[in-house]
């Protein structure tokens, strides 16, 4: 596998349609899979130091990734999880820094944050070489 493919979202959750079209594109590419949730650091009320809040956000996001983590491997495709805090763009950009070129991004958070142009993703797929792609479920046609 030479290619690889990541599913992005910057809250706890992750759009299932985005992470169905990832894994189908994964296998139709005999791809890898690279599941990442960039999220803001926020001080929850029962952390009581900087260090305990980041430990708190980090353990919710790895619940959460292992139940997607699971699915997909039960499909025989390859997963790397990962979870970054801090600010969004800086997160993403040092993780693909350190990471395999991509042949994708599919946007896993909200559809309309990247249209949005006050929000970080809006400007992403101008500093980056490969396709950002947000999918969307077909909603069934009325007779």
């Amino acid at each position: 596998m030479t290619c690889k493919i990541m599913v992005l979202s910057d809250s706890f959750h992750i759009r299932t349609e985005a992470i169905r079209y990832a894994m189908e594109l994964a296998k139709r590419l005999d791809a890898s899979l690279a599941l990442l949730l960039v999220l803001p650091f926020e001080y929850p009320e029962i952390a009581e130091t900087e260090l305990e809040a980041v430990k708190e956000l980090g353990f919710k996001a790895g619940g959460i990734i292992k139940k997607y983590v699971e699915r997909i491997e039960n499909l025989g495709i390859s997963v790397e999880p990962a979870v970054r805090i801090g600010d969004p763009h800086s997160e993403l950009v040092k993780f693909l820094a350190e990471s395999d070129r991509f042949y994708s991004i599919i946007w896993g958070g909200e559809p309309d944050s990247v249209n949005d142009r006050y929000h970080w993703m809006s400007n992403l797929k101008d500093e980056v070489k490969c396709n950002i792609l947000v999918p969307f479920m077909k909603k069934p046609v009325e007779a």
